[in-house]
């Protein structure tokens, strides 16, 4: 009977390791496979559950994913945080081919941080005729310094404007103001280029997200996004 009653204690103390520690960890690490096929990146997942059993059905109060080292469009992001509240996950097909199918409506919040050296670097990989770009972003104002060469003569230019939504995907930097030798251009010209972007960034490869807003800070940019 004590031999019996002990097996009954150990298997219980069993499931509940499972369920506590085990079960989130094996879920977690699965979510970050199945999100790497989407965008490849160093992921770290925490999943969160009360009582922890319901993560055996696929239910989850809430899923946080957080992504450093990521490529889109050429520009290296430093940081995704994501965050996606009440979600089911179709466990079958999750353990049966490692596919992310969430049921129902998903709410998706979260950010995207991309630092002016990274945002510098792509442009100075554009190809856009510019040379020697560099980027100073502040919550007031971004510049950027570049020099362009017409004929034999190279021309140090300022631009200075602001990084702004463009669409439910993409982003730019909207100018202000040019000017060239710290001298500014005529007029005419000038309302003709402010109406331009010298930078854009398509986020079509992150699927399920549309940009809220995006808002500057100093020496980075946040891009705010929430799900379609």
């Amino acid at each position: 009977m004590k031999r019996i009653a002990l097996f009954i204690l150990l298997l219980g103390i069993l499931i509940g390791l499972t369920i506590e520690v085990i079960a989130p960890a094996v879920i977690a690490k699965g979510v970050e496979m199945a999100l790497k096929r989407t965008l490849d990146g160093n992921y770290s997942v925490s999943l969160n559950a009360h009582p922890k059993l319901k993560m055996l059905t696929g239910r989850f109060e809430n899923i946080y994913v957080k992504v450093n080292d990521v490529n889109v469009a050429g520009v290296k992001i430093d940081e995704v945080l994501m965050r996606v509240d009440d979600i089911k996950l179709n466990l079958k097909g999750f353990i049966m081919k490692r596919i992310l199918d969430f049921e129902g409506e998903k709410d998706i919040k979260g950010e995207i941080v991309i630092g002016e050296k990274d945002l510098q670097d792509a442009l100075n990989l554009e190809g856009n005729g510019f040379k020697d770009i560099s980027i100073h972003i502040t919550p007031e104002e971004s510049v950027i310094l570049a020099s362009s060469r017409v004929f034999n003569d190279v021309f140090n230019l300022i631009i200075a404007g602001e990084f702004s939504k463009l669409s439910d995907k993409k982003i730019g930097f909207s100018i202000k103001e040019i000017m060239i030798e710290n001298e500014p251009l005529p007029d005419k010209l000038q309302k003709k280029l402010l109406s331009g972007t010298v930078f854009y960034l398509d986020l079509t490869d992150i699927p399920g997200i549309k940009i809220q807003k995006v808002q500057a800070e100093d020496e980075k940019i946040l891009i705010y996004f929430e799900s379609i």
